[in-house]
């Protein structure tokens, strides 16, 4: 299997429903592990999670990346998930409102 990494196809990824025996909210942190594991770097995959969903929605106006003005849902992580996008599941805090919310 060759998996596609330009800029020429839009990648979302968005699994966030449970199925089998993964619970909902775990399936996605499943797809990010899936897509690095099959050769995609951190970074394209961290924005085929971010910018993209909002690019595709027509809203990178107001999300999609951590910008002035824009909406700031925020997921704090204890490591890096341009190292690993494992370390997606690290999550210290999520600032969502403006309001901090721990795990």
């Amino acid at each position: 299997m060759r998996l596609i990494t330009n800029s020429a196809v839009l990648l979302l990824i968005g699994t966030d429903s449970g199925f089998g025996n993964h619970a909902p909210g775990m399936s996605y942190h499943h797809e990010l592990t899936a897509l690095q594991e099959a050769g995609a770097a951190p970074a394209y995959i961290l924005r085929a999670a971010t910018l993209n969903p909002a690019i595709f929605m027509g809203t990178q106006d107001s999300e999609g990346t951590v910008t002035e003005g824009k909406r700031a849902d925020l997921v704090v992580l204890d490591a890096n998930p341009l190292k690993d996008t494992r370390n997606a599941r690290r999550i210290h805090a999520v600032i969502r409102d403006g309001r901090v919310i721990e795990p």
